[in-house]
């Protein structure tokens, strides 16, 4: 994949991108604090599940949207739920 478009790609995904940005800084140790391969790999794992998590919340995401898209294609009649305008059935008279 060219530079460019995985640049595009995770542009649409902040979230992924700020993992992978800060993924490389423990790689390069940026903040000059990981000079331990035990500390590098700890801060890793845990750039992974959180990376992970947000991938697959993006990826839920998607599929919502895909799906409703599909199904606004094919049902064109449905209509968004939407917040009724009646203000509530009126009180009956008591019986007598």
């Amino acid at each position: 994949m060219e530079d460019e478009a995985l640049s595009q790609r995770l542009s649409r995904y902040p979230a992924l991108k700020k993992h992978v940005e800060d993924a490389l800084d423990v790689v390069e140790n940026v903040g000059g604090d990981v000079g331990l391969a035990d500390s590098a790999e700890e801060r890793l794992i845990l750039a992974g599940r959180d990376f992970n998590r947000n991938a697959m919340q993006s990826w839920a995401e998607n599929q919502v949207k895909a799906r409703e898209t599909k199904f606004r294609r094919t049902h064109k009649q449905a209509h968004k739920d939407s917040k009724k305008n009646s203000t509530g059935t009126r009180a009956s008279e008591e019986s007598k």
